[in-house]
């Protein structure tokens, strides 16, 4: 990872030794501006993408397939079930179809719950069938690692990892509860207890972010009186409980620091709302109308949030801009597919989960954004005056880490300059 040098001195026209004219610069931004107004007074609240669906599904009779984790190639994770026959860790690509991952002699049930952009994939694997004694495990390429657990542990679950290979979780003791629910980071080889750095007796961490900043839930149970938190090298932020609420469990994070996830608004009986944390605020987003619970289980470095309403029944949603919308709304409704669930999505804007098809087989579902491109920075699939503002707001270096953290940066060079600008003017669409 590395961040060219830059000259601040002239932060519009000087970029990597080639200058532009800040005169014709701003006369061409004036030009965009002027040109969009109208789009500006219309407002946004049709700018949403549609979908094509690709359904993921084991060639077996009744399967039920769950895609759990996403990576930007469009590789999908997760765990499929045949009729009678108990779960199993998938991976699926255009080019491969489903694949069944090979788990260690004896494995009775399997997930595979992330996949990062090289391939490496994480989850857990089940040797008794009851799940108390399952352990986390990592698949380097055709390395299959068992990442064990921590003494005085009898199971560990691996949920999320990082492209920097960074993998988190929860490692403890089922039978005894001593050690409860404990945080573990594995990183080259090691696993590190950071339960003694979060509010005892449990902690759970569902997610990483490139730049290392974990994400969970801290507290003595899970949804009842949970705070959400943010690990980040060794410091921990509390993030509190859902305003209004008693609750709050992250479950997933980007690498902008936003955190997703969901928090008791209600007691007997327990409603959950989907919150977005940002910028040292915590949201409540709702639910789609007509639904009493949400959940937000991810979000992108463009903020683009999808997860699952329910009661009743479950619907799939993507939250932007302020709006939750029902996937369902936004795919081809000829299809017969009911998106219940969104569990992944990539800054592409693919997203991952799973539907039912004419009320009876469960897939796995990949959608992809129709007529998307890079200079499409906030998602919509349409390139415009939002994105031109939002480009204009990033001018200059990305911030450290670069790559990841710099969306606004089209070309890839950690600088959002005048080659940015040019080709968000040539994939100008709205």
């Amino acid at each position: 990872m590395f961040r060219r040098s830059f000259d601040s001195g002239d932060p519009i026209g000087h970029l990597g030794g080639i200058l532009a004219p800040p005169r014709l610069f701003f006369r061409i931004a004036l030009v965009v501006a002027l040109a969009c107004i109208v789009g500006i007074a219309a407002g946004r609240a049709d700018a949403q993408c549609r979908y094509d669906v690709t359904m993921i599904q084991q060639d077996c009779a009744v399967a039920t397939t769950i895609g759990l984790g996403l990576n930007e190639l469009g590789h999908v994770v997760g765990h499929f079930a045949c009729l009678g026959q108990d779960e199993q860790a998938f991976l699926w690509t255009p080019e491969s179809g489903v694949i069944t991952l090979a788990m260690p002699p004896g494995t009775i049930r399997s997930r595979a719950l992330a996949i990062a952009d090289d391939g490496k994939i994480v989850g857990w694997f089940d040797l008794s069938g009851d799940g108390l004694d399952s352990l986390g495990f990592l698949i380097d390429g055709e390395e299959f690692i068992n990442l064990g657990t921590l003494p005085g542990g009898n199971f560990s679950e691996a949920l999320a990892i990082s492209n920097a290979g960074q993998v988190v979780g929860v490692w403890g003791d089922f039978v005894t509860g001593d050690p409860g629910l404990q945080v573990f980071l594995w990183e080259h080889g090691v696993m590190t207890d950071l339960g003694p750095a979060l509010t005892p007796p449990n902690n759970v961490a569902n997610g990483i972010s490139d730049v290392g900043r974990i994400v969970g839930w801290m507290g003595t149970v899970p949804h009842i009186d949970s705070h959400a938190f943010i690990w980040d090298d060794g410091e921990v932020l509390d993030l509190g409980v859902i305003p209004g609420g008693m609750s709050a469990d992250a479950l997933g994070t980007n690498n902008r620091g936003e955190v997703v996830g969901r928090g008791a608004v209600q007691e007997f009986p327990l409603v959950f709302h989907a919150f977005v944390w940002s910028g040292g605020e915590m949201l409540d987003i709702g639910t789609l109308v007509g639904f009493q619970e949400s959940t937000a289980l991810a979000i992108n470095d463009r903020s683009i949030v999808v997860g699952g309403s329910e009661d009743p029944g479950l619907r799939a949603f993507i939250w932007q801009d302020g709006v939750m919308t029902d996937l369902n709304e936004l795919i081809d409704p000829d299809l017969n597919l009911d998106v219940k669930v969104a569990r992944a999505v990539s800054n592409s804007g693919q997203i991952a989960g799973h539907a039912q098809v004419q009320g009876v087989d469960v897939v796995a579902v990949l959608l992809t954004p129709i007529g998307s491109s890079p200079a499409d920075l906030d998602g919509d699939c349409r390139v415009g005056i939002v994105d031109f503002l939002a480009l204009l707001a990033s001018w200059g270096p990305c911030p450290d880490p670069c790559p990841p953290t710099c969306v606004a940066d089209i070309d890839g060079d950690c600088i959002v300059g005048i080659l940015d600008f040019l080709t968000l003017l040539m994939n100008w669409t709205a």
